[in-house]
């Protein structure tokens, strides 16, 4: 008997293959739709999925790119392998789902300093989602990052207390 590995995996259920030869009837006219779009260039820095490698801004603003972007290989593991040479680097997830981050905990090159966090629970977490955004902004200010506060709790209205500056006696 051979012995395997035990991999994770997660059944996907989607209509067919994205990223795989399935997509070619559609990328023509995606390409079309996208170059009536005005594609302006990129404010905060990002990793193309086509590469792996930083985008360039011809690569954002070509149609035929993105076109190209649905068809691809996804490079995910080199976009890490750039992102993970950072020693100190933050990952966090917003979006549903803990795919990415399931990747980047896995990655070779990751080490403990790097600091990952999904902000959104699972659904199978016994938590409210208040409590679980809670946790991981508090894990964020002890990892020390900055979090604007005031934009946090810019709903909230705050009045001071002033309270004595000597210790509270029983």
């Amino acid at each position: 008997k051979r012995a395997y590995p035990q991999l994770e995996f997660r059944r996907l259920y989607t209509s067919h293959a994205y990223h795989s030869t399935m997509m070619e009837p559609i990328l023509e006219e995606f390409a079309g739709v996208a170059g009536g779009i005005t594609l302006n260039k990129p404010q905060i820095p990002y990793i193309s999925n086509v590469s792996g490698k930083w985008i360039s801004v011809e690569e954002a603003v070509d149609p035929a790119y993105w076109a190209r972007h649905i068809r691809s290989t996804v490079r995910f593991s080199d976009g890490l392998d750039l992102l993970l040479a950072e020693p100190n680097a933050t990952f966090l997830e917003v979006g549903p789902g803990r795919a990415l981050s399931t990747f980047v905990r896995q990655h070779k090159n990751k080490t403990p300093p790097h600091l990952i966090l999904n902000l959104l629970r699972h659904p199978n977490e016994k938590v409210t989602d208040s409590v679980h955004l809670l946790e991981k902004i508090g894990r964020l200010w002890l990892n020390g990052k900055k979090i604007d506060w005031q934009g946090f709790y810019f709903h909230e209205k705050r009045q001071r207390l002033a309270l004595p500056s000597y210790p509270f006696q029983r």
